[in-house]
């Protein structure tokens, strides 16, 4: 989006919207889910402004992919030189618009987004608005930029469950040139916003990050479906074998009356409690001589192991069970004997989380939510956290686990079958270079120039201070765990809960840590005082008036911070009623720079560059990305090529962050990128071509 652009020059765009069919009732549960095969456009609406304060608006009658439509504009958008497009959530109707025959600049809107520019109005008021406004309405936008609410008659019948097509034309046109005209005056409102708060920038390599979203959704990712079936079957299996087990271990009263996804029932079988239950008995008969029944509760008290000597006073919960994270669970094992019943137990328990999890997470939903064309075109959420970072929905292959024994991406290969391989692409501690950045901390930038490993670092220094029974690895990683909580603003009983140690050891932890790396710490104190001014932003939980206050990062991003009350102990270390949490302070940031504004700005420029290139645009598709990686679906063809031009692109970072928001980062940001048959069998690509 070319910086003079303005809704009062004589540069053209266009706004558009469609709706859609809404006969999805298979795939996930959006109706109108543009993937799905029965799904099409029924009348799409265009307003071309710009030339000469000339404004058109018409729509047309697109059903069943024909090029039939009634009124308007014809299909093909080309009065003038289109400049921008402009919609909102605009990645939904791109995913339709992308797969039909209209054209922009007599060119496909696919061909067109390659090197045209989009605004999505949706994105812009999430950025306005500091990320407080998750995935903002369009009637939300409108009222903020002084519009008015479109009729509501439409939503009424959909809920009814009247198709789309079959509401009459004159109703359906007037509610999508609403949405039309809203969609153009938000627009407007929004680029004087924008202009004024020096975030143009940020809003356009946003935006230019949305066109490879919708690239990669419209990709999908391609499902090995015999595979998928074959590990489901396994996992199934796999799932009922440890439920047996698990029920075999415990005393026969309480036999599948326990639920091994419960914290608290987990806590009381191995730290002691009382389990209660009920169960219909006789408890006499009625005057007519037939039984009476009634549900008489029962108590097991310590029903298997009393392990609460090993405990630590900050796993204690309210309810006064304990928590049963993986860190605490592995820490009790590693002080008990291995051949114990106890030990087995734990492990058990330990396997059935990881195979309940992919069970409900991956293998029960992703059957359904494959598409006729065999691939799962997963929903990149780009509006749905305070930091800027992207989420995942249908399903969440951000938890996907890198290493360890799921197969879950094993799934997941090349639409190119024998002749293709996935190829990921990950940023070396991505996160930790931000905090480098944004603090100047001179030990950290000299650690990570030098290649010096903080957390091995950081363990050396507390090595003689964690527990004997833990192994190298271990320790090594509740250390990196302590540090990385530390990078967002954890405290040490937050810290001690989440690792697993005592408070004395993680105050160690932090004290190594703050002591290498002081300029972290002062920057995170300091992170308060640049706090924009406060505004009442309504009530706490427990009736106090709350403020709020924004936080300009070195991008042009405004992070908001609201208060929260302070419990009892910084209440009266403060003697205020509320505050903005610390953590967030430290947190939000560092993973918005790195996550937020470097992955999606380098993704914008990547789909760019992999576009105008001829050898690839049709052999390197991006296909996902996850936090600090992105995924790539490539043929063998041009394999090594593609990986040369990837890395290259990726670790241009630098120079791209200069050109696009002027910022000077004199670290370089390593890219690691690995390949093989599926996502989860991946080698570096150096070992891979060796092969």
């Amino acid at each position: 989006m070319a910086e003079e652009i303005d809704p009062d020059t004589a540069q053209a765009y266009v706004v558009l919207d469609v709706e859609t069919t809404i006969r999805n009732d298979t795939i996930g549960k959006n109706k109108a889910f543009p993937f799905a095969e029965n799904n099409e456009i029924v009348e799409v609406g265009a307003k071309i402004q710009g030339v000469n304060d000339i404004a058109h608006t018409s729509t047309f009658r697109y059903i069943d992919k024909t090029t039939s439509y009634t009124g308007g504009l014809p299909l093909a958008i080309h009065p003038w030189d289109i400049q921008l497009l402009v919609g909102h959530n605009f990645k939904f109707d791109l995913n339709y618009l992308t797969n039909t025959e209209i054209t922009i600049n007599d060119v496909p809107v696919s061909e067109w987004l390659e090197t045209g520019d989009i605004w999505d109005t949706q994105q812009v008021e999430y950025l306005l608005s500091g990320q407080s406004n998750l995935y903002p309405s369009l009637d939300d936008c409108s009222l903020n930029a002084g519009g008015t609410l479109k009729d509501d008659r439409i939503k009424v019948l959909w809920k009814a469950g009247v198709q789309t097509e079959d509401i009459q034309k004159p109703m359906l046109t007037e509610y999508l040139v609403a949405d039309v005209e809203n969609t153009n005056l938000v627009f407007q409102e929004q680029m004087r916003q924008v202009k004024a708060l020096k975030m143009l920038p940020l809003v356009r390599a946003m935006n230019q990050a949305i066109i490879a979203y919708q690239e990669m959704e419209f990709n999908g990712m391609s499902v090995d479906k015999r595979r998928l079936k074959k590990l489901a079957e396994e996992n199934a299996t796999h799932h009922e074998v440890l439920l047996s087990e698990l029920d075999s271990c415990l005393p026969s009263e309480i036999q599948g009356r326990v639920k091994f996804s419960s914290t608290q029932q987990i806590s009381t079988l191995l730290f002691g409690g009382s389990i209660k239950w009920k169960i219909r008995e006789c408890v006499g008969k009625y005057k007519n001589g037939k039984d009476k029944y009634k549900l008489v509760e029962h108590e097991l008290e310590d029903p298997l192991f009393t392990l609460s000597h090993y405990c630590k006073s900050e796993w204690r919960l309210k309810n006064g069970s304990y928590q049963t994270t993986d860190y605490i669970l592995e820490e009790v094992k590693a002080q008990l004997d291995p051949t114990s019943m106890e030990h087995y137990f734990i492990s058990l328990i330990q396997e059935y989380r990881r195979v309940d999890k992919e069970r409900v997470g991956y293998y029960e939903s992703i059957p359904k939510l494959v598409c006729s064309d065999g691939r799962l075109h997963q929903n990149i959420n780009n509006c749905a956290t305070h930091t800027g970072r992207l989420s995942q929905s249908d399903p969440n292959l951000q938890n996907t686990a890198k290493k360890g024994g799921s197969q879950v991406k094993s799934i997941f290969h090349s639409r190119f079958r024998a002749e293709g391989f996935i190829v990921e692409a990950d940023y070396k501690q991505l996160e930790v270079i931000a905090l480098a950045i944004l603090s100047e901390d001179k030990q950290l930038v000299k650690d990570i120039l030098s290649g010096t490993d903080i957390h091995t670092e950081t363990h050396n220094k507390v090595r003689r201070y964690l527990p004997t029974t833990m192994s190298e690895e271990d320790q090594r990683r509740c250390v990196k765990a302590v540090n990385f909580g530390l990078i967002y603003g954890g405290g040490a009983k937050t810290l001690a809960k989440q690792s697993g140690l005592d408070v004395s050891t993680v105050k160690k932890i932090i004290k190594a840590f703050y002591a290498r790396y002081p300029g972290v710490k002062d920057f995170q104190a300091d992170q308060s005082s640049r706090l924009g001014p406060t505004y009442y932003s309504g009530k706490t939980l427990k009736g106090y008036p709350r403020h709020s206050a924004k936080l300009t990062s070195i991008t042009g991003r405004q992070y908001t911070f609201n208060e929260y009350d302070n419990p009892p102990w910084a209440k009266r270390a403060t003697g205020k009623d509320t505050d903005f949490s610390y953590t967030q302070l430290c947190n939000y940031e560092v993973q918005g720079f790195a996550t937020g504004d470097i992955v999606p700005t380098v993704i914008g420029v990547m789909f760019r560059e992999l576009k105008r290139n001829p050898m690839l645009k049709d052999k390197c598709l991006m296909i996902n990305t996850v936090h600090d990686s992105v995924i790539f679906d490539v043929h063998y063809s041009v394999l090594e090529y593609a990986c040369d031009e990837i890395k290259r692109i990726m670790e241009s970072a630098p120079e791209i962050m200069k050109e696009v928001y002027g910022i000077d980062i004199e670290l370089p940001l390593k890219v690691e990128v690995t390949a093989g048959p599926n996502w989860k069998e991946q080698k570096p690509i150096v070992e891979l071509l060796e092969d």
